[in-house]
């Protein structure tokens, strides 16, 4: 970042007397709950002067604020102070609990959000301006305010469907003069022709705009017009209307204020550290603004086809009436001086009814709508940029954004399995109120309302992907299995009542217990319960293993919960028991979580919630395997049975089906992700969402073939390419026979030989037992990191191969057939 010296230079001018000020009377009786604000920076100056010889009007650099910019920022901040300290909202004296003022890694958003924290906390007694702490991001990490033109590989590929030559910009004027042509421009204008001609647009408009007289006024008209549109085009507005680049620019901020209402509704009712903040400010620019109003509906009604001026704001305050019931004001103050009234748009808010006080929940109501979660918002936008090679780099866009090297491949088969949708807790609510809240009124381990809305949609993404452009044409050619949990059975309907309305299907179910495809229940079955090979090795980790019981399906849980004692975990809660209803109410607070119940009237916090994650997480990981060790030999005996099944489906398969897809759940998805040495790719250090799911595709063209891979990551449709990760990718493409040899060695061998071997494991035991157990502990801190990674990649494949053998079955029959 280049030298910030011009902070001092530009903030110590600040005046330390201000205007008069009359304390402001807010409401009623309602109470003052929080108030988040975001701004766009103060007058500046431009990037690059359309004549250098104009660098003397612009003192503190290019791109700076100006001597203008500078005082709009602190009057911003003055009426911010006659809003909320002079009525008592928040201290006259900065306190730091209350205010968290953060700005994006810009010089001029870092100094307006100085000069407004300068204007907020003037004294008139000081001589020197008050210290301003202000948090920011380096533009890889930040996936709040960083423009998606320098970070963001999903911006590429929205705006390639619209521009051909599309990529990342590290420079905003090249970004420009791309947009110059993609919009047509070139073509059109009068004055402005080539890319260098391009690149000299934002000057001369900043320029203007700084009433510095540069070029003739019908040169500056077309300019501010050219400019105009490609403001527009680069938040989604112009010349399509893209709402996913308005989600890229704006969701997550407009989503991490929400977050802080949700945290904060109640605060007045507690005494925590984190309920002291009571203020957050974003210093920001022009596009980011444009983008939250578009997500709440009011773009086109305060903005129209024109960019938020400087210093305009969005105020968004958050209300409690003596009954108890919260509600949400939004202001929206369109500039400085004439325009610094804060007008209130709050009915016209999306969700708010036409309601002058718009109820909290209605305006909480749609986030889903406008926020990527923050790993998703990371995984999306900063794949490019952090932490890779140029070769990397290259292959990422490569794969995911030129689609046209698959342009001559016909698309001939696809394989998915996909996680059911959002569900409620499986044994027990967390609470009676948990229990009579309407988000959980159909029943314990059943989908939710949201589940099935999420369930239809992902029909309607199969829907657009594969009968919209002709590759399945009707429902016979689609073969869907799922396990007898009715909620994997519901999502699989909802979903075809998506892709083919009004059409009926069968829905093959497989029982829990079923001991061969491993879409039943758990790919653990086949080890666990047959296998005396695997049970002494986990005997020999965990004294007190206990093995799977043959109703296994139905007490499930009690399993985990003697796993999870038996591994010391239950040593290690805070704020749940150690005994088995506990353990039970630790899934009831995860799922009651991850549907957005807010555990209103109970005493469950945040803590708790972040608790229960980490427990179960950890349980589910050892479930699957990781950190009980597999002998690699046994990996490969256990398909035999599923090969002789899958073979006779294969017959069936040949005919007509295109499309094998497989309602489940994450325990079966995650192994298979890791035998596509995916995981990583796909859900990071997370578990996979609801409704996620992995499509591979098969293409054909001639002789040749190969594969695609996906995963979907949630109801937001979004997918990562997985290509590059599959076992055989060589470069270019992962070709179906350099994929079959990778795993070639996953061999058919006899299971109950291997599983009676017990002599061959021997030499393990004693390194097991060197290991050290205490009253029946494995002393997990104790295994060397390489037989860690060992015993995970071992056990996950154990889950996970009679899935990948099945697929390759399914290829080949394609394969043969073509």
């Amino acid at each position: 970042m280049r030298n910030l010296s011009f902070f001092i230079l530009g903030l110590t001018w600040i005046f330390v007397a201000a205007n008069p000020i009359r304390p402001t009377k807010l409401g009623n009786d309602d109470t003052l709950l929080f108030v988040n604000a975001a701004w766009r920076h103060g007058n500046r100056a431009p990037d690059v002067l359309s004549n250098g010889s104009l660098i003397s009007y612009f003192k503190y650099g290019t791109g700076q604020l100006t001597e203008e910019g500078i005082e709009n920022s602190y009057q911003l901040g003055r009426q911010l102070a006659i809003r909320y300290i002079n009525t008592g909202f928040l201290n006259r004296t900065l306190n730091v609990k209350q205010v968290k003022l953060r700005s994006v890694a810009f010089e001029r958003c870092l100094s307006t959000a100085v000069a407004v924290g300068q204007g907020m906390f003037s004294d008139i007694k000081r001589s020197i301006p008050l210290p301003i702490p202000v948090f920011t991001e380096e533009f890889s990490r930040d996936s709040m305010m960083a423009p998606s033109w320098y970070t963001c590989a999903r911006n590429v590929e929205i705006q390639k469907a619209h521009c051909a030559n599309y990529t990342l910009y590290k420079k905003y004027n090249e970004f420009i003069a791309e947009a110059f042509f993609c919009l047509g421009w070139d073509k059109k204008s009068k004055f402005f022709h080539t890319r260098d001609d391009a690149k000299m647009v934002e000057g001369i408009v900043n320029e203007y705009l700084a009433q510095v007289e540069s070029r003739p006024p019908e040169v500056v008209e077309e300019a501010r017009r050219i400019y105009q549109d490609i403001q527009s085009y680069q938040t989604g507005f112009y010349p399509h209307s893209e709402v996913e680049l308005a989600k890229l620019h704006g969701g997550q901020l407009l989503g991490a204020m929400l977050g802080d209402f949700n945290f904060h509704k109640d605060c007045n009712e507690t005494s925590t550290m984190l309920c002291q903040k009571k203020f957050a400010g974003y210093s920001t620019q022009d596009f980011i603004l444009a983008a939250m109003l578009e997500l709440v509906d009011l773009k086109e009604k305060i903005l129209g086809i024109q960019s938020p001026f400087f210093s305009s704001a969005i105020i968004i305050e958050m209300w409690k009436r003596p009954c108890g019931d919260r509600y949400i004001k939004f202001y929206y103050r369109h500039g400085p001086g004439e325009r610094s009234k804060m007008v209130d748009y709050t009915k016209d808010v999306r969700g708010c009814k036409g309601q002058v006080e718009c109820d909290f929940d209605d305006f909480t109501i749609f986030r889903r709508r406008i926020r990527f979660r923050i790993q998703i918002h990371r995984n999306v936008c900063h794949l490019a940029m952090m932490k890779m090679t140029p070769f990397r780099a290259f292959l990422v866009l490569f794969f995911v954004y030129f689609p046209g090297i698959v342009a001559s491949f016909q698309l001939i088969h696809v394989f998915s399995i996909w996680r059911h949708g959002d569900r409620a807790p499986v044994r027990l609510f967390s609470s009676p109120e948990a229990a009579a809240h309407s988000l959980f009124k159909n029943g314990l381990g059943n989908l939710t309302d949201q589940g099935i809305r999420h369930a239809h949609k992902m029909g309607e993404f199969w829907r657009k992907r594969y009968v919209e452009n002709g590759f399945i044409s009707s429902p016979e050619q689609i073969h869907v299995r799922s396990t007898s949990h009715v909620r994997t059975q519901r999502t699989a309907k909802e979903a075809f009542s998506a892709l083919f309305p009004n059409e009926n299907f069968e829905l093959e179910v497989y029982p829990i217990d079923w001991n061969c495809l491993t879409i039943t229940f758990y790919m653990l079955k086949p080890s666990l319960m047959d296998c005396p090979v695997v049970h002494a090795l986990q005997e020999a980790k965990c004294a007190g293993y206990v093995r799977f019981p043959s109703d296994y399906a139905k007490n499930f849980d009690s399993y985990e919960y003697d796993l999870w004692r038996c591994l010391g975990l239950d040593k290690q809660v805070k704020y749940f028991g150690s005994d088995k209803l506990s353990f039970r109410l630790m899934e009831s607070v995860l799922n009651e979580a991850l549907n957005n119940y807010l555990f209103i009237g109970t005493n469950i916090t945040d803590a708790h919630v972040e608790e229960a994650r980490s427990m179960y997480r950890k349980v589910q990981r050892i479930t699957l395997g990781i950190d009980l060790y597999h002998e690699p030999d046994i990996l490969r005996t256990l398909s035999q049975k599923c090969a002789q099944k899958s073979h006779v489906d294969r017959e069936k398969t040949c005919d007509s089906i295109v499309f094998n897809g497989y309602s489940s759940q994450d325990l079966q998805i995650f192994p298979f992700l890791e035998i596509l040495r995916s995981t990583k790719a796909a859900v990071g250090d997370d578990a996979p969402l609801y409704t996620s799911g992995i499509f591979v595709e098969l293409y054909a063209n001639g002789k040749d073939y190969f594969l695609k891979a996906f995963f979907r990551r949630d109801h937001t449709d979004f997918l990562v390419d997985l290509t590059p990760n599959l076992p055989g990718f060589q470069g270019e493409s992962c070709e179906f026979e350099s994929f079959v040899s990778a795993v070639r060695n996953y061999s058919q061998k006899s299971n109950e030989k291997a599983c009676q071997d017990l002599e061959k494991i021997e030499g393990r035991l004693k390194e097991i037992e060197k290991w050290g157990t205490r009253n029946g502990v494995v002393l997990i801190d104790q295994i060397e990191k390489s037989e860690a990674q060992s015993i995970e990649n071992s056990s996950f494949i154990l889950k996970s191969q009679n899935f990948l053998l099945f697929l390759i079955l399914i290829i080949l029959c394609f394969v043969i057939k073509n």
